[in-house]
């Protein structure tokens, strides 16, 4: 959590970049394949 004022904009940029980089370098989130069975009923309808 970073905590900055509204005088503070360089340093918000640069803690969302930090945060950014650090989300896409885990890459994509193993517990989305596996599949939701709400989603697979509503899919199998024609």
């Amino acid at each position: 959590m970073v905590n900055v004022s509204s005088a503070m904009g360089s340093q918000f940029a640069e803690a969302a970049t930090e945060v950014t980089e650090r989300t896409r370098s885990l890459g994509p989130n193993p517990f989305r394949s596996v599949a939701n069975p709400a989603d697979v009923s509503s899919k199998e309808s024609p």
